[in-house]
């Protein structure tokens, strides 16, 4: 199985497992540095050495403790809820509304595993990095923090019709995501420097 890498995150063609590792990643990393979420995902996925979900469902009653041995929280508010309800979807065919009905799993989280995980998929995720995007490029007023309900649905709305008009050149909404959340993700670095 391959490892997930913020930089290498688009993948259509992944198996079942990876998939599910993937989802694993996205719920994780929510609100935290994909840097150092991502390692700690792999090596949690490769010490349960089986597939993802079968390993959840086997432990279901025990997911607080590995969350918590893990240190993947927040636990009881999104981790422990989010981890109970992924293992009973169908990752082909579950839908927004699908991932976005389990606890612990907005718009955001949903949006990313989408957008990297199926093709032509017309979705943005306004992660902090997104917005401040949105914000230099296309001059938009955004919040600094993701937004909720409406809101996120309204920036959506207005940033994918910005992106199809004056950046036709990327190669899908997954492109423009990882490019622009890199670009982004690099100049909040050497801000800190």
């Amino acid at each position: 199985m391959k490892p997930v890498t913020p930089e290498r995150i688009t993948d259509f063609h992944r198996s079942d497992s990876e998939l599910q590792s993937f989802l694993i990643f996205a719920v994780a990393v929510a609100g935290k540095n994909a840097d150092s979420v991502a390692p700690k995902v792999n090596r949690m996925l490769a010490d349960w050495n089986t597939e993802p979900f079968t390993f959840l469902r086997t432990y279901r009653r025990d997911i607080d403790t590995i969350m918590r041995d893990w240190k993947m929280g927040p636990y009881d508010q999104r981790m422990v809820p989010a981890m109970n309800g992924i293992i009973d979807l169908d990752l082909r065919t579950c839908t927004i509304a699908d991932l976005e009905a389990i606890k612990g799993i907005g718009p955001k989280t949903s949006r990313f595993f989408m957008l990297h995980s199926r093709p032509d998929q017309e979705l943005i995720v306004l992660d902090i990095h997104i917005l401040r995007f949105l914000k230099q490029r296309f001059r938009m007023k955004v919040p600094k923090s993701t937004p909720s309900g409406k809101r996120y649905l309204a920036i959506e709305a207005e940033a994918t019709r910005k992106i199809k008009k004056h950046m036709p050149n990327w190669k899908s909404f997954a492109d423009f995501d990882l490019n622009a959340w890199l670009l982004m993700r690099s100049k909040g670095k050497e801000k800190k420097k």
